[in-house]
């Protein structure tokens, strides 16, 4: 059905003038451009008054009204045709596309009205559907990735939207290239350590996003696989492979989407530079003490490194890279029960053993202030024993013993600790009230990782 659309103006409009977009369904917005619109202009579409939006003089926006039949309209303005097509209400309406030519497998990016939940049909010339995909996005907006089986040519895109209305005549068109054989012809920085950013230079590297980067190493062995992301063009975005050994010569191609696959480029993996300690903070301290040591070359990515103290491992509690010029840091623990005197704190990163840096443990501290009760009748104790002081850490921090010594020259007996602080500890008397200790006079000393302390005498009636 043919529609006339009269836009009666005060003024004649120049020469071509046109209207955006060349479809649409009722209520959409129409853009008509021109010259020498007046101020207040009239636009009626098959007798029916068209609600005005917007206008100056040169561009009216105006609506298409409800109810109007769908199918090619002619629109006159001032004599000048202007050819439009009335869509069914709901039918999707490609506004813009952000290319007329791409590679098969790039993304096609859309704007326009009611696209959600659609499918897009690729239509050859000879109206033949040569492959479907999905639109992802929402109603003004969605991407559509072109399928890798394209070939090389021109496509029109039927987008059918949730609702099943399709853009029909006024689908968008789509150049599809030739891709070119993908090359690789550099990989840089060159000598990069495992987990290393990299970038692959090359020549049509289509299409646009992830693809895989494969180390084969020329001596032999496995191939190894990282993901990369390429632009599209001329570049690819990878890394080193967490897995490549220091120092080895590898083949390295780029296996992109839709079955692609660039020449080798050889690349040497670097080696760490040798480990080197600056400094270690504090220099000397009792067992259990935190150090930190710091230096170059200790945290590579990839090797894992190994802190010692007079040849004995010690607990790495934290580490992190240098980075904007620090040092990098390890923070070590040392083990109770470790015995007093001088060290070397070495780290070995992958084999490689940095510099030795000195460290006292020095002799645990004890002292006690006050022990109460101290004494118990020949019944046995009523109460376990309080005893106050310094130096007796947590529990875990080392080994402790809370011990009476008749003098006899037998082994003294020890007491349960019941609690424990570094302050305090209350510790059951030995033998308790069913088997309590033989009158006498006993020195109770406090014994922690070869240190003793004497809490005071203890006296059984």
């Amino acid at each position: 059905m043919r529609i006339l659309a009269t836009l009666l103006c005060a003024a004649a409009l120049a020469f071509g003038a046109d209207v955006k977009p060349g479809c649409g369904a009722a209520g959409d917005v129409l853009l008509v451009r021109g010259a020498s619109l007046p101020e207040t202009p009239s636009i009626t579409i098959d007798g029916v008054t068209a609600e005005i939006i917007k206008s100056d003089s040169t561009r009216l926006l105006c609506r298409v009204p409800d109810g109007t039949a769908t199918g090619e309209v002619e629109i006159l303005v001032e004599g000048e045709s202007l050819p439009f097509t009335v869509l069914p209400p709901g039918a999707p309406v490609v506004l813009h596309q952000s290319a007329t030519t791409l590679v098969a497998g790039e993304p096609l990016f859309l704007v326009g009205r009611r696209l959600g939940g659609g499918v897009a049909e690729f239509v050859d010339g000879d109206g033949i559907a040569q492959a479907t995909a999905t639109l992802k996005g929402r109603d003004r907006a969605a991407v559509v990735t072109l399928p890798d089986t394209l070939p090389a040519g021109s496509y029109t895109i039927v987008i059918t939207n949730r609702d099943g209305l399709d853009t029909g005549a006024c689908s968008p068109v789509i150049g599809i290239a030739d891709a070119g054989a993908a090359t690789l012809d550099s990989i840089s920085p060159a000598g990069a350590l495992v987990g290393a950013r990299l970038d692959l230079a090359g020549s049509d590297l289509s299409p646009i996003g992830p693809c895989r980067v494969v180390w084969t190493p020329q001596g032999g062995g496995d191939a190894l696989r990282v993901p990369g992301f390429s632009n599209g063009y001329d570049r690819v975005v990878s890394h080193v492979p967490l897995r490549a050994e220091f120092g080895t010569l590898y083949d390295v191609t780029v296996e992109l989407r839709g079955g692609a696959v660039t020449n080798a480029v050889a690349y040497a993996t670097g080696n760490p530079g040798v480990p080197a300690i600056d400094a270690i903070s504090p220099g000397s301290g009792p067992a259990g003490s935190v150090v930190e040591i710091r230096g170059s070359d200790l945290l590579v990515l990839g090797a894992f490194p190994k802190a010692t103290l007079g040849g004995e491992r010690l607990s790495i509690l934290f580490a992190r890279p240098g980075h904007h010029g620090d040092a990098d840091l390890i923070v070590v623990g040392i083990p109770y029960g470790t015995a007093a005197g001088t060290s070397d704190i070495v780290v070995t990163v992958d084999g490689v053993a940095s510099n030795a840096a000195p460290f006292t443990v020095e002799a645990t501290l004890l002292s006690v202030t006050s022990m109460s009760p101290d004494s118990q009748g020949p019944g046995g104790p009523y109460f376990p024993v309080a005893i106050e002081g310094s130096g007796f850490g947590w529990w875990g921090q080392g080994d402790l013993a809370v011990v009476w010594d008749d003098g006899s020259g037998a082994a003294p007996r020890a007491g349960q600790v019941i609690v424990r602080s570094d302050e305090l500890l209350i510790v059951r008397v030995p033998g308790g009230r069913r088997n309590p200790l033989p009158a006498g006079s006993y020195e109770v000393r406090v014994e922690r990782d070869g240190s003793s302390a004497l809490a005071g005498t203890y006296l059984v009636d």
